[in-house]
């Protein structure tokens, strides 16, 4: 890549973040005075300039970087272990007729129930842990990817396939 594309591409990035800043700034002064007018406001939203020297805080003591370590694992372990394992399901599915007519009347039961309201059973399960988290992520994208590789599986033109 050269210079000056880069400095094309940095330029275009930096416009669209400041294009994205426009509602936000008015947002945040919005927000701002109800929460400097009105005790309640403040109590259940904050104030943004609370919220910003807390982030400064945060990010100079580095316990900002710690929490979102501790999120971020959870969550990329539940993340790639559904889809993996979604993605093999959702081609079995699509392989196997028989197995796609058992399965996927209670796959969609289970797809159709948001996956937090299992969060109790997990809990009592699996602890309060990391792995109650990535157990929950994983409910959360499995059938997701199972769906949509049986679909797009079923779509590839056979004499394509048959190549």
């Amino acid at each position: 890549m050269t210079p000056s594309r880069l400095t094309r591409l940095l330029k275009r990035f930096l416009i669209g973040f400041l294009y994205a800043l426009v509602p936000a700034v008015p947002g945040c002064l919005l927000w701002e005075a109800a929460a400097r007018n009105s005790k309640h406001v403040a109590f259940l939203f904050g104030q943004p300039t609370t919220v910003a020297q807390l982030l400064g805080h945060r990010l100079a003591d580095g316990s900002l970087l710690s929490d979102v370590a501790a999120t971020l694992v959870p969550v990329l372990a539940g993340f790639l272990l559904g889809n993996f394992l979604g993605i093999v399901l959702g081609l079995l599915l699509w392989r196997f007729s028989a197995l796609n007519q058992v399965l996927h009347p209670y796959l969609i039961a289970l797809g159709a129930v948001p996956a937090f309201v299992f969060a109790p059973v997990f809990i009592v399960w699996f602890g309060t842990g990391v792995s109650m988290k990535i157990v929950l992520v994983f409910l959360s994208t499995v059938l997701v990817a199972a769906f949509q590789a049986s679909a797009g599986a079923s779509q590839i033109d056979p004499d394509l396939f048959s190549l």
